[in-house]
Parts: C-alpha cells; structure tokens; sequence
C-alpha cells in the first residue's frame, strides 16, 4: 500500500499535512486472550513488532518510539 493515495475526500488540508511530537509505544500483550487449543500463547502480542515492520513509524513520521517490554506470566 506503499504510495497509495489517500482519497480525495480524505486528504489532510495543507494545516494538517503534518501532525508534530508524534511518540509510538510498543507494548506486546496477548489481549487477555486465552491459550490456543494445544495450550500455547496466541500470537496477539506480536502485533506491535508487525506494525512496526510495516512500516507504521516512517509512515506516521514519529520523533520517538518507546518499546515495553512483555509481560511475563501464567495464561490463565
């Protein structure tokens, strides 16, 4: 979707082209959603790392990006 643009109606005004002091945080979690069948971790907490691969921090132009780290614990 690299270099899509955006549809007209829903173009940032020359005001808004460019938002300042954007900060990403990175906080893997698994939602508090419950293990899979075979009883391992479900794959929600990846989601933070994906976007970012994706490009998520170029794409919003951010100043700094804060990554948590993973909680730890029992899947209840």
């Amino acid at each position: 979707m690299a270099g899509a643009a955006a549809p007209p109606g829903l173009r940032a005004s020359p005001s808004q082209a460019k938002p300042k002091n954007i900060s990403l945080v990175l906080a893997p979690s698994n939602l508090g959603l419950r293990p899979t069948e075979s009883g391992g971790e479900p794959g929600a907490w990846r989601a933070s790392q994906a976007l970012l691969d994706a490009g998520l921090a170029r794409a919003l132009d951010v100043e700094e990006t804060v990554r948590l780290e993973k909680l730890v614990g029992a899947i209840q």
